[in-house]
């Protein structure tokens, strides 16, 4: 699952909304986009670049790219005019104070952030926790643990009971002591999961990834056009404070157009959906199968135990003859239910030093679980730089 929502899905998502605005805005804007077509594939690669390593500060990415657009479209609407490297300096300091764009940055920015923060920790959270199964998986067994796990599985063959499987309470007390680290996992990997289920619900509503970037080419028309509409009034208040600028050369009349020619149509056809899917679907298909996984490190005894890994066709056939450790016997349905219980909910057993392996991946999942814990609750912190998508 991570491979496809943390790679697949989301450049397939970027490279669209990126096609769209490429594809509306030299419709919309001809040769004044072209000539600053940079401008955007670098907004576009540092997202990109954000998801990739989690090394961009989106704050001043999207400051960085509104402080040049307003620039351009300056000197564009004012094309008659000639404005000096000072000039221009001038201006970058109102922004702030005019805001050409309205509130679009702001807004814009912000709601990028969260989407983007939020789409990367839970994109790692998946990685993180598909690591955590394979170090733990990497762990073999004690000598005890192999020893008591010989003598279930091969000593009823020294008595010629080489067809008897292990009776369900004998196989579940031997891997019940086997996995007694094991299961010390499981609370924090319970909790892990919990802040998973809550995460996916935030990315389906409020921190939809697809949400915000579908539509980004609308936003920044929409910013455009305020700049556009207001034009006028903005020049006026920059020519009051910065100065009235010099007339420049004159244009050939090929190039004497402004942006007030464009019109962007504000409704807009919402791009396709990323890799034939969207995120609803794929946070459906996270919440499916990671919920079941509630209890895996409580329960991976009788998991082992009762469906036909070590003891055999036990569920299906309660009353067949199986293996006790010293003897052949038959084991009754009520006496298999009584194993698990005690097996399962015994709770004074001495637990002794926890596995070191086991330790470490039990860490990994409280911090993991903090993360995810944050970004629910829109608490960005700054990523150190990391291929984890």
């Amino acid at each position: 699952m991570n491979s496809v929502y943390g790679s697949k899905f989301l450049r397939e998502l970027l490279k669209l909304s990126e096609e769209e605005l490429n594809k509306t805005f030299r419709k919309t804007y001809g040769l004044h986009y072209e000539q600053n077509a940079n401008l955007f594939s670098r907004l576009y690669a540092e997202l990109k670049r954000y998801l990739n390593t989690g090394s961009v500060n989106l704050d001043a990415t999207f400051n960085t790219f509104f402080h040049k657009l307003y620039r351009k479209m300056f000197q564009v609407i004012n094309i008659q005019y000639s404005f000096d490297e000072k000039y221009l300096h001038c201006i970058d300091r109102l922004m702030d104070v005019i805001k050409p764009f309205g509130d679009m940055p702001n807004k814009l920015t912000t709601e990028m952030k969260l989407a983007f923060f939020a789409t990367r920790t839970f994109s790692q959270s998946l990685s993180i926790g598909r690591s955590i199964v394979e170090n733990i998986a990497e762990i073999g067994p004690s000598a005890e643990c192999s020893r008591s796990i010989m003598q279930m599985t091969y000593c009823a063959h020294c008595q010629g009971l080489a067809n008897l499987k292990p009776c369900a309470n004998y196989c579940l007390n031997v891997m019940r002591k086997c996995l007694l680290n094991h299961r010390e996992l499981d609370s924090e990997w319970n909790d892990y999961v919990e802040a998973i289920l809550l995460l996916t619900n935030r990315l389906e509503t409020s921190f939809n990834i697809e949400s915000v970037v579908n539509p980004l080419a609308i936003r920044i028309s929409e910013a455009i056009m305020d700049f556009q509409e207001n034009s006028s009034l903005i020049s006026q208040r920059l020519f009051v404070s910065c100065g009235k600028p010099r007339i420049g050369k004159r244009q050939p009349k090929a190039r004497l157009t402004s942006l007030e020619q464009y019109k962007f149509v504000r409704t807009q056809v919402r791009p396709a959906t990323a890799a034939g899917t969207n995120i609803d679907r794929l946070m459906q298909e996270v919440k499916r199968k990671i919920k079941f996984s509630k209890g895996f490190w409580r329960n991976l005894p009788q998991t082992l135990c009762l469906r036909n890994q070590v003891s055999g066709e036990i569920v299906r056939e309660l009353a067949k003859e199986c293996w006790n450790g010293t003897d052949k016997v038959r084991e009754e349905s009520s006496n298999i239910a009584a194993g698990i219980e005690r097996s399962v909910f015994e709770s004074s057993v001495e637990l002794g030093m926890q596995n070191a392996i086991i330790s470490q991946q039990i860490a990994q999942l409280r911090i993991i679980t903090s993360k995810l814990s944050k970004a629910y609750n829109g608490e960005m912190e700054e990523q150190k730089e990391d291929r984890g998508m």
